[in-house]
């Protein structure tokens, strides 16, 4: 997409945004091409972006609120400090993604590919992250309360100080995974594969 027609629609989405909808048009960009586009601090809130292309774009402080992002590539991006506050992120591939210090509360990430994303200082509270592959990720510091977590594979990944209290861990796959000094208050780890996982520091109180 040329960067001038990118900024037009950004722009009427904007003021759709600014009018309750009154003015301006709603963004659709869906399966479109932003490869590689500089879309820092833009206001896409709500935008329909399933199947867009934007890996490796520079999307730091981007607001992709309630936004629709159904498999849409963020291979490569850089979303540091990005808002995805309850977006559906479902299927979305986020491989080598930067996600340091974004929102994402509320989130859907089911069957998402988070593999070695950057999600240190990430805010995943009440996030769903079930079913995703996540493996060889940077959660250092992250905050993922009450996240569902469900059969996800998290393998190699490092949640050092990270808080995972009331989550759901239930049939994960957490071999050699880095728990050191992380909360795990009532999280519930059933049926989990702990193979090598390191928990030294970690609090465990009332886990299963």
């Amino acid at each position: 997409m040329e960067r001038e027609k990118l900024e037009e629609i950004i722009s009427e989405h904007l003021l759709f945004l600014r009018s309750n909808g009154k003015e301006g048009k709603k963004a659709i960009l869906s399966n479109a091409g932003l490869s590689g586009m500089h879309l820092e601090k833009a206001d896409l809130q709500n935008a329909n972006l399933n199947n867009a292309d934007l890996s490796n774009a520079g999307l730091a402080g981007v607001i992709l609120n309630n936004a629709r992002l159904n498999s849409t590539d963020f291979t490569g991006a850089d979303l540091e400090g990005a808002s995805l506050i309850s977006a559906d992120l479902t299927d979305a591939d986020f491989t080598n993604a930067n996600l340091t210090n974004a929102i994402l509360r509320g989130a859907v990430l089911t069957s998402a590919q988070l593999n070695n994303a950057n999600l240190t200082g990430c805010d995943l509270t009440n996030a769903k992250i079930n079913s995703a592959d996540v493996i060889s990720a940077q959660l250092t510091g992250a905050i993922l309360s009450n996240t569902d977590l469900s059969n996800v594979n998290m393998t190699g990944s490092v949640l050092r100080e990270a808080v995972l209290s009331n989550s759901e861990l239930i049939d994960a796959i957490l071999r050699n995974t880095d728990f050191r000094e992380s909360d795990l208050t009532n999280a519930d780890l059933s049926n989990s594969d702990l193979n090598n996982a390191d928990f030294s520091g970690a609090v465990l109180i009332d886990a299963n």
